[in-house]
């Protein structure tokens, strides 16, 4: 049965006052009838939205770029922007699901940005749910994984990406794309047996016989998504009572806080201040993180690297770092106006100043500070962003060091400031300092 008008009214409400929303349409059944159900929804709006189609073309098949044509047409034909998306980048030998994946979200949301769009809006259905389910149930994810993918998630910086169709099976996108008057293609990739999630597909019939059906995989993600998030809520509320900050980028938890809390927070909380003290954005894995669970259980002192942190002991304390040995030294010329993230935990900013470049403070930098300047520990005071002008250190704000004619020049710690909250460590440097 095709959705109606009024289903698609409660799906869409997100997108209600965006000036822009993109679509993602590479011409399968699922994404034409997202394309039909949006284009209609904003019909029905006094003040509609501006659609525009984005197709990405992978070039993995040579179909491909015939399919985006057709697209093109579909979009014209109804007075909509359309733009197609060309992946040309050289193709890896393996891992070409998971590089395929990444580079569609890559050019989404550039393309988005362009279109002066804020979402991209995407055809995931409920069948995917279950696929992606058990897919990564078959490589051990935790909680969060076997959430599968959520409604909505921050694609790129101020992108979002929209999956409205996650509880509709894809029978109905087929019959709404049918009821359109649309002739979908099928892309043959999708019933190729070398891909991890076609040989899925392939079992569904047989596990739905026994009760495992996409329904009911998609039914235990949104389970396993609502206990991801509790235990998020509770490991932040934890962060924000027990861990401090400081404008170097440092974390500092009591060790016996930390062992007070349950297995679970204790791995989260762990995974998190690594993720961003190291400046990936990314928990170790579960093992390298168990180990480190267990030693900073044990009550005697370490220090060790992980994830491109340093965590050692100080007292009854653990304290986390960036490893030094671990950054890119490279000094980058900046260009005037330029604002951005550097090392993924520093947003540095430089106004209207010329002949910037910008590298982390580390070796003749730190000797170059004046004394009164030189915060300990010096290993983690070397990772922080430093300017420069015809090589000459000119400010390095994360300590409070400018020379004249730098007040433009700005920093600000914010990967592992977020994640104690409002908290910062007492009689430390504050985190914006110019």
């Amino acid at each position: 049965m095709a959705l109606a008008a009024a289903e698609a009214d409660v799906m869409f409400a997100g997108l209600a006052g965006r000036p822009v929303v993109a679509l993602a349409v590479s011409g399968g059944a699922d994404s034409l009838a997202l394309l039909d159900l949006v284009r209609h929804w904003a019909l029905r709006r006094a003040s509609p939205p501006e659609l525009v189609v984005l197709t990405v073309d992978h070039g993995l098949r040579p179909e491909s770029a015939v399919e985006a044509r057709m697209v093109a047409a579909i979009a014209a034909g109804h007075g909509l922007r359309h733009e197609t998306l060309a992946w040309d980048e050289p193709k890896p030998a393996t891992g070409i699901e998971a590089a395929a994946r990444a580079a569609r979200y890559r050019l989404l949301a550039a393309a988005a940005r362009r279109s002066g769009a804020d979402v991209v809006v995407t055809a995931h259905h409920r069948d995917d749910q279950a696929e992606t389910l058990l897919m990564r149930l078959g490589r051990g994810s935790g909680i969060a994984g076997l959430g599968g993918m959520p409604e909505a998630r921050l694609l790129d910086r101020g992108i979002l990406l929209f999956r409205p169709f996650l509880d509709v099976p894809k029978t109905r996108l087929v019959a709404t794309a049918r009821v359109a008057g649309f002739l979908p293609v099928e892309d043959a990739m999708n019933a190729d047996p070398r891909f991890a999630r076609a040989r899925l597909r392939r079992l569904m019939p047989a596990l739905a016989a026994e009760g495992i059906d996409a329904a009911t995989l998609a039914r235990a993600a949104r389970q396993f998504r609502r206990a991801d998030e509790a235990l998020t809520a509770l490991t932040q509320a934890f962060l924000d009572r027990a861990l401090t900050t400081n404008a170097l980028g440092m974390a500092r938890m009591p060790r016996d806080r930390l062992a007070a809390e349950a297995e679970e927070t204790r791995f989260r909380a762990l995974g998190a201040i690594i993720a961003a003290v190291g400046g990936s954005g990314e928990a170790p894995g579960e093992e390298k993180l168990a180990a480190l669970v267990t030693a900073a259980g044990a009550g005697t002192p370490f220090r060790r690297t992980l994830g491109g942190a340093v965590i050692r002991t100080q007292g009854g304390d653990l304290v986390f770092h960036r490893e030094p040995g671990r950054l890119d030294g490279t000094e980058a010329a900046l260009p005037r106006g330029y604002a951005g993230r550097w090392d993924g935990r520093f947003e540095v900013a430089i106004g209207g100043a010329e002949g910037i470049t910008l590298a982390p403070l580390a070796g003749r930098g730190y000797a170059e500070l004046p004394e009164r300047f030189r915060a300990r520990p010096r290993a983690a005071v070397e990772t922080v962003p430093a300017f420069r002008r015809e090589g000459r250190l000119v400010a390095v704000p994360a300590v409070g060091f400018a020379t004249p004619g730098s007040e433009g020049l700005r920093s600000r710690e914010v990967a592992a400031a977020r994640l104690g909250g409002s908290r910062q460590a007492g009689g430390r440097l504050h985190h914006d300092r110019e």
